[in-house]
């Protein structure tokens, strides 16, 4: 355990699982990384005005004669007014408060997982926080409702499936305590793995389709983002 004092009055305390806690086995099926929203939308607008810029010079040049800026490596491609237009007002958008604490994961047979090992089946508690709670959560019955919204399409059961959420460990912050938020864990999505990268695609498309947040990430898995349509799943199974 570190503690330290990042600012004058504040405290707070960084804690690491024991050994005996973790099991050697690794979590190959991890939450996957998320492309930071201000990040991605100002890229994107970033390279709207590059192509715009760009195309200004190919109809000049072209009106005086001279070659094009456009090879093998320069391209308009990224920049379409109406591709920016439909990530701005036309796709679906949820928020929902992100919270410090630490990932958990668990897998429909029960297994918990940490960031990058999975924790011990006997393990009574991680990060300081007691796991009866959360080995009591219905994980499967609510993967099979998550799985039954796509219903209609052959094959979309799932290799692997989990829900993953934040183990409440900083007890000190954000009024985590008074809030009754500490020591809980509060599920924020999950990972579904397929046999294919198409059964994977099928799913999403269907699962959208019926409110769920979905992207593709990887070849064969979809990640299920938080919403309300997750939060109406996961609160029938607590």
């Amino acid at each position: 355990t570190i503690q330290a004092n990042p600012v004058r009055g504040s405290r707070y305390t960084l804690t690491w699982p024991s050994i005996a806690t973790m099991a050697e086995e690794r979590n190959t099926l991890t939450w996957p990384s998320i492309e930071q929203l201000p990040r991605a939308v100002c890229s994107k607008i970033a390279r709207f005005f590059q192509v715009a810029e760009l195309a200004a010079t190919v109809i000049q040049r072209r009106r005086r004669g001279r070659p094009s800026p456009l090879d093998g490596k320069v391209t308009l491609k990224g920049g379409y007014r109406h591709s920016l237009h439909r990530l701005c007002t036309l796709c679906p958008v949820a928020a929902s408060e992100k919270l410090d604490g630490t990932n958990v994961g668990k897998l429909r047979c029960g297994t918990l997982l940490g960031r990058r090992l999975t924790i011990e089946q006997t393990a009574t508690s991680y990060q300081r926080c007691d796991l009866t709670s959360l080995r009591e959560v219905d994980v499967d019955a609510a993967i099979g409702e998550l799985v039954s919204l796509a219903t209609g399409e052959t094959g979309t059961e799932p290799v692997r499936a989990a829900i993953y959420g934040e183990l409440m460990c900083n007890v000190g912050l954000f009024n985590y305590k008074a809030n009754g938020l500490a020591k809980s864990w509060q599920a924020f999505g999950a990972v579904l793995e397929f046999a294919s990268e198409e059964v994977a695609a099928a799913y999403a498309t269907a699962a959208a389709a019926s409110g769920l947040a979905c992207t593709l990430s990887g070849d064969r898995a979809v990640r299920i983002g938080n919403n309300e349509a997750f939060g109406e799943v996961l609160r029938r199974h607590r």
